[in-house]
């Protein structure tokens, strides 16, 4: 009798789902455990040896933001601009670490306003309390609110859409090119 239930029983059915996205929209996940003044420490404190001179022009921008004035959304962009031109000069350099990801892959997000705002370079010189109470309409709310917007509208309907509902992953990646590799454009 045993034998004849195994074989009416179905055999257990696994799907299996296929899905490609961009390896550096999941260095974005971290920045749900974040604030917008924790995360513009972490980048600042990146900023050493290359990445410093890469991100001079971007810092140029920024000297003279003042972070509780009203709000300047074309200044804004410039400088998100600038700081989107670092992190593509980093991708190109060949460094993994870049945030957000989606800043140099938009995909179908390409010139949003969502992808308009970057660290604020200095949160000791401007004065961490100053930063966290400015209002919405300053300089500093508004990246403040745009890094905001970016973690919970973009980056966890991300998460949600491809991790939550997994039981199981299998995760193929690229190997990072050697110096020699993309010099012969391998």
């Amino acid at each position: 009798m045993i034998h004849c239930y195994a074989i009416l029983k179905k055999p257990p059915r696994c799907n299996l789902e296929i899905v490609d996205y961009p390896g550096e929209w999941l260095l974005d996940l971290p920045m749900l455990e974040q604030d917008y003044l924790a995360w513009s420490r972490q980048m600042a404190g990146l900023l050493q040896g290359d990445r410093a001179r890469w991100a001079e022009p971007w810092l140029a921008l920024c000297k003279d933001l003042d972070p509780l004035a009203p709000a300047d959304e074309n200044k804004l962009a410039a400088i998100a601009q600038a700081y989107t031109d670092y992190l593509l000069r980093c991708k190109a350099e060949g460094l993994h670490f870049i945030q957000p990801g989606r800043f140099v892959l938009p995909g179908d997000m390409a010139g949003a306003p969502a992808l308009q705002f970057f660290p604020w370079p200095n949160v000791d010189a401007a004065g961490e309390s100053r930063l966290a109470q400015a209002d919405k309409h300053t300089n500093a709310g508004m990246l403040r609110a745009r890094f905001n917007y970016y973690c919970q509208s973009i980056v966890k309907a991300f998460y949600k859409e491809h991790f939550v509902r997994f039981d199981r992953q299998i995760r193929a990646g690229e190997l990072p090119a050697t110096a020699q590799q993309r010099a012969a454009g391998i």
